[in-house]
């Protein structure tokens, strides 16, 4: 056996096997890499699934402020009508009611703090001491 023979033979072993273990170690870190990613698509989903809820969740307020809109609008065009109904069946009253609310009397006592009194010992059943009775 020459060296040669050696060499070429060695050679053709060493090549094969380290082939061998090159392609085991990409196909390793391609599969972690697929892994990472895998993971991180599966995050992504669910942030998509949470957005998709979130906008549902958005839309569905959305009509109900819609809808309280148009029942609002339509209740005060009920009011409305009512009003002009009633001012156009009873101007002379709605004008004497207006000149009375606006008169200082009225806005006098209105504004006067009103102070809170005690019952009357009659109105609430208990029996009347006798002065009081003397000098009602």
């Amino acid at each position: 056996m020459s060296p040669d023979f050696i060499v070429i033979a060695t050679l053709l072993l060493v090549l094969p096997v380290s082939l061998k273990y090159f392609l085991a170690l990409e196909t390793r870190t391609l599969v972690a890499r697929a892994r990472r990613q895998e993971r991180q698509l599966g995050t992504l989903s669910n942030r998509l699934q949470a957005i998709d809820r979130e906008r549902d969740v958005v839309h569905a307020a959305l009509l109900q402020v819609r809808q309280h809109q148009q029942w609002a609008s339509r209740r005060r065009r009920l009011i409305d009508e009512e009003l002009q109904r009633l001012r156009a069946s009873a101007p002379a009253a709605w004008a004497f009611e207006t000149e009375v609310a606006d008169s200082p009397d009225v806005q006098a006592r209105e504004s006067r703090p009103v102070r809170p009194q005690a019952p009357d010992a009659q109105a609430m059943g208990a029996p009347v001491p006798e002065s009081r009775v003397a000098a009602g």
